[in-house]
């Protein structure tokens, strides 16, 4: 049984994790362009050689990993919207998906709906509410 706001959070938890996979890429290549990662001589090496070769197996790797995560993001995303497009308040809608979708801040919430920043907590306590009993009307293991 998880909460509402754990299960909305799930998305950006994802994708935060996917910025990791993209870091991890980012070193990889950064690691095997230096000159001294590359083994350049014709000279048969009986052992320790590095080639192009380990660098192609580990970029391989870690980008099948980051389209995975990709779907699961994606999943989790379309799952999530259309969860949040049952809420009938447009307001409520604009603040669950600006927190939790978009990471937007707060004050830029209470830009987009437009009030004060007061009111944008008192809508986001109503929306949670609201999208807690659409998700236990979906059968989502919900408190």
């Amino acid at each position: 049984m998880t909460t509402v706001k754990s299960w909305l959070h799930r998305y950006r938890e994802a994708w935060e994790e996917a910025e990791d996979i993209e870091q991890r890429i980012t070193q990889t290549r950064l690691k095997y362009s230096r000159p001294s990662a590359i083994s350049y001589s014709d000279m048969p090496k009986a052992h320790n050689q590095t080639d192009l070769s380990d660098y192609a197996v580990e970029m391989e790797r870690y980008e099948n990993m980051l389209i995975e995560k990709y779907k699961q993001c994606i999943g989790i995303e379309v799952e999530i919207y259309q969860m949040i497009d049952k809420v009938s308040a447009i307001n409520e809608r604009k603040v669950l998906r600006g927190l939790y979708i978009d990471g937007k801040k707060w004050q830029d919430i209470a830009d987009d709906v437009p009030c004060v920043l007061r009111n944008v907590y008192r809508i986001h306590g109503r929306a949670l509410q609201h999208l807690r009993e659409i998700l236990i009307k979906e059968g989502y293991d919900i408190r």
